[in-house]
């Protein structure tokens, strides 16, 4: 494969004929050479200047065309932020143990990658991460398959030098984690004009004294309904386990783990019309781990509360 500013192109060749181009695109093209990397059952991807694109098909004469694809289409806004002078300090390695491919990008202003975002290629789902000061990204070929990458920021004794990506840490190169589960804004105006909804049921796993905040937007507004968010403990107020400690991970103990559901209370009489909403969902501390949720919500002129998961249908809750 041979990736130009503006087209892809595949080289062939046989004894007879020998070698020969053949032109892939000429819509889009790589500024990125450390940034093209495989995916399994997805193909060869590379960083355009608009996103991440996949090859996608055989390259052989098997009678399947090769097409190439927008891949980072959910990533849209991030994608937007990329810096197209630096691109070429950006990088992207496939990370096959957590099922994760990494693309380190520079944002506005940025001279060296600020911004990660990753592809999911087990589920198909994006996510991103910041504060990583990626230079250089690479998997170790050995059993372990760690996934290394090389730091850019000398100054900060802290975040210099080659970096392992890890998970169960307090921190990552000096940046706190703070987990956070969004969803996106659920349109219902194709079962209701408008309506109220009244709580979230959030599944859950109870890890110990460690709660749960909810807080939630409506019609894509910016700001959250709640001044602060809502903290509710990961325990039936009915039957609580003993708690050992503050819950922290890999050093206090609780009795054992169960699913739990939270209620949250949600109250939009303020916002007007609801056709929107977004809920957002954080631990308290660090550890959380989140199956599901169910909303109700007030409906009709006699405003009964109802489980939306009957008109929705439980896959797309």
């Amino acid at each position: 494969m041979v990736f130009k500013q503006r087209g892809v192109y595949l080289i062939k060749g046989d004894p007879v004929n020998g070698f020969f181009a053949i032109t892939l695109t000429k819509d889009v093209g790589c500024q990125s050479p450390n940034a093209v990397t495989e995916i399994p059952n997805v193909g060869l991807c590379f960083l355009a200047e608009d996103g991440v694109y996949a090859l996608q098909g055989t390259l052989e004469n098997e009678g399947t065309r090769t097409n190439v694809v927008l891949l980072s289409t959910p990533m849209s806004e991030v994608m937007k932020r990329i810096n197209r002078s630096a691109l070429p300090n950006a990088c992207a390695a496939t990370y096959h143990r957590d099922k994760e491919v990494w693309w380190a990008l520079p944002t506005l202003g940025q001279e060296y990658p600020n911004v990660v975002a990753v592809f999911h290629f087990e589920v198909g789902a994006w996510s991103y991460r910041e504060n990583l000061p990626v230079l250089c990204i690479k998997e170790t070929s050995d059993q372990r398959g760690q996934l290394l990458f090389g730091s850019y920021d000398t100054k900060t004794s802290a975040r210099a030098g080659i970096h392992v990506y890890s998970r169960g840490w307090e921190d990552k190169s000096g940046t706190a984690i703070a987990p956070l589960f969004e969803t996106n804004a659920m349109d219902l105006g194709s079962l209701y004009r408008s309506f109220q909804p009244r709580h979230a049921m959030v599944y859950a796993v109870g890890y110990g004294d460690n709660a749960l905040t909810l807080n939630y937007t409506v019609n894509r507004s910016i700001d959250d309904v709640r001044e602060a968010p809502q903290e509710l403990e990961q325990q039936y107020p009915n039957d609580p386990f003993p708690v050992y400690g503050a819950a922290v991970w890999g050093t206090d103990r609780w009795s054992r783990l169960r699913q739990v559901v939270v209620r949250f209370d949600l109250n939009t009489q303020q916002q007007g019309p609801v056709h929107e909403l977004s809920l957002a969902v954080a631990p308290a501390k660090r550890n959380v781990h989140i199956f599901g949720f169910d909303l109700e919500t007030a409906v009709g002129e006699q405003r009964n509360i109802k489980p939306l998961s009957t008109p929705v249908g439980v896959s797309q809750r």
